[in-house]
């Protein structure tokens, strides 16, 4: 009760906070709105690297975790094929990394979309229908996306 008191003198007087209580809620007046809010919370970034193998072909993936947001490297090797490396960028949603990787092909500079499962200290790709627009591809029904052991991308040492 004593809160909602001091809220409403605040709002009728227009007076400010002291500068203790700034640090922890800000108290705004604009017109009749007052707006709370608590500062956020961050960590560090956290570097992590993932590999996949079958057969004679193999992925290197370095990926930094800061809050929600994910970025990286990703570097495929195909046997008798041609290489991909370049950026992957992405966010963590309900247990998924939803990712925009850039590599060039003979093709030219490709974007595809792609997204990791989190399971354990593996991350296992999706597989589902594509579709190209342009120099984009993306899932065609993200809803159908399977996530198979054949795809799965083991954590590793990072290489410094």
């Amino acid at each position: 009760m004593l809160r909602i008191i001091f809220i409403a003198f605040l709002f009728v007087t227009g007076c400010k906070l002291p500068h203790a209580f700034d640090s922890t809620y800000d108290v705004y007046k604009i017109d009749t709105i007052i707006t709370v809010s608590s500062p956020s919370v961050t960590s560090a970034p956290k570097s992590l690297c993932y590999q996949w193998n079958n057969n004679r072909d193999s992925a290197l993936m370095q990926l930094t975790f800061n809050g929600n947001n994910v970025t990286g490297n990703l570097q495929y090797n195909f046997f008798k094929k041609d290489d991909y490396t370049g950026p992957i960028k992405g966010v963590i949603n309900n247990g998924l990394i939803e990712t925009s990787y850039t590599y060039v092909s003979e093709a030219g500079i490709v974007i595809k979309e792609m997204v990791f499962k989190v399971k354990g200290d593996a991350l296992i790709k999706a597989i589902g229908e594509l579709e190209t627009n342009g120099d984009t591809i993306k899932y065609k029904n993200k809803s159908e996306l399977k996530f198979n052991n054949d795809r799965k991308f083991i954590k590793v040492d990072c290489e410094e």
